[in-house]
């Protein structure tokens, strides 16, 4: 049985997953809104607004895992928002992995987004904040969510906050990037091997 790598269909890499900004602006947060020019490259802002959170000011996943560096996003800036990416996939099928917190400084509740693969039914993830949450301590969960892409081409991956009250503590995601799902094909050299033999009877 044979595998190939879907990404050999189109380029699976996600840019900037872990939201480097074009000019680090300190141990801080900027707030950007929907048509703004935003110092996160690759990503759109398209509605609302978010907050870029350096690792100086909340623990990203990278340090979370003991690396220094990275950045976070917080869906819900001075309004609930969306983020998104433009992403050149072949097809086949992918895996979208990221890393899940929420805004440990407002109240302990639970943040709901959703996310957006092109072509793909919207899954929706939560987060529940407990008391242990803090600015050193974001308590990432790994999560991710399997598409298929049907048309080559450019793929939007979104993430829309879920925070209708219009609070400014909202779920924060990282670390995000796209893996290519190895395609069977089994069924396809099943079909070869059928045809070589009947070739070889109508020979004998």
């Amino acid at each position: 049985m044979c595998a190939i790598s879907a990404a050999s269909f189109g380029n699976a890499q996600l840019q900037n997953g872990n939201f480097t900004p074009l000019n680090y602006f300190g141990s801080g947060f900027g707030t950007y809104s929907a048509g703004d020019s935003t110092d996160i490259p690759n990503w759109t802002v398209d509605s609302g607004s978010v907050d870029l959170v350096s690792s100086g000011y909340w623990q990203s996943p990278d340090f979370a895992m003991g690396t220094p560096g990275g950045w976070t996003v917080d869906l819900d800036g001075s309004a609930a928002g969306a983020i998104s990416q433009q992403v050149n996939l072949g097809v086949g099928t992918y895996t979208l992995n990221f890393d899940l917190s929420a805004n440990p400084e407002g109240p302990t509740d639970t943040k709901v987004f959703t996310l957006l693969p092109s072509g793909a039914v919207p899954d929706s993830f939560s987060y529940t904040l407990t008391g242990a949450n803090n600015d050193s301590n974001m308590l990432y969960a790994h999560e991710s969510a399997q598409f298929t892409v049907t048309t080559a081409g450019l793929q939007t991956i979104g993430f829309v906050s879920g925070d209708n009250a219009g609070s400014f503590y909202g779920p924060v995601i990282g670390d995000v990037s796209i893996t290519p799902e190895p395609i069977t094909m089994g069924l396809g050299i099943a079909g070869i091997g059928m045809f070589l033999r009947r070739r070889m009877k109508a020979r004998a």
